[in-house]
């Protein structure tokens, strides 16, 4: 992930470290940036773009019962208004059903 900067299976892209020269977006930028647009809370880490309805998925780095559990939500709507569902109990959970998906 830090050579090339993000994870990519059947066109689906997972953010990873990114490639600044390369204007590859990063975990750490997409995130920053939804934190000041949206007041997403710093427990959330943002990994993937859907790509519809500007959904964004993230994972809780919070260290409770749901740590490592991935929610998704809308960009362009306040964090505050939304109501946050945890849509996969893990990363692995996520990915997986990507794949199939896409398969």
């Amino acid at each position: 992930m830090k050579y090339y900067g993000l994870g990519d299976i059947f066109g689906e892209e997972i953010y990873g470290l990114g490639v600044e020269p390369l204007g590859i977006p990063s975990v750490i930028c997409i995130t920053e940036l939804l934190r000041k647009e949206m007041e997403l809370p710093k427990d959330y880490l943002v990994i993937y773009n859907s790509g519809v309805n500007n959904e964004y998925h993230a994972i809780d780095c919070n260290p409770n019962e749901n740590f490592g559990s991935v929610i998704s939500f809308t960009e362009g709507i306040s964090f505050k208004e939304q109501e946050i569902n945890m849509e996969f109990s893990s990363f692995g959970e996520f990915f997986l059903k990507l794949l199939e998906n896409n398969n």
